[in-house]
């Protein structure tokens, strides 16, 4: 699970690069994080509060650091 997470995150971080979407300088979670959380949330919890201890486990808003670049 933490492998397509991770997948999920870079592929959003890819796609906002290539379509060349830029961050705004005051976000404390950038766009891809975002967008990760939300399909990871459809996928695996439709949706469910469950999230939160996935991402309590997985550090929060720390994907970033998981991946690789």
């Amino acid at each position: 699970m933490e492998d397509m997470i991770t997948t999920i995150f870079v592929l959003c971080d890819e796609l906002l690069k290539a379509l060349n979407i830029k961050e705004d300088p005051q976000v404390k979670m950038n766009n891809a994080e975002v967008m990760t959380v939300g399909l990871v949330a459809a996928y695996f919890f439709v949706g469910h509060a469950s999230l939160r201890a996935l991402l309590s486990i997985y550090g929060g808003t720390q994907l970033s650091k998981k991946s690789v670049k």
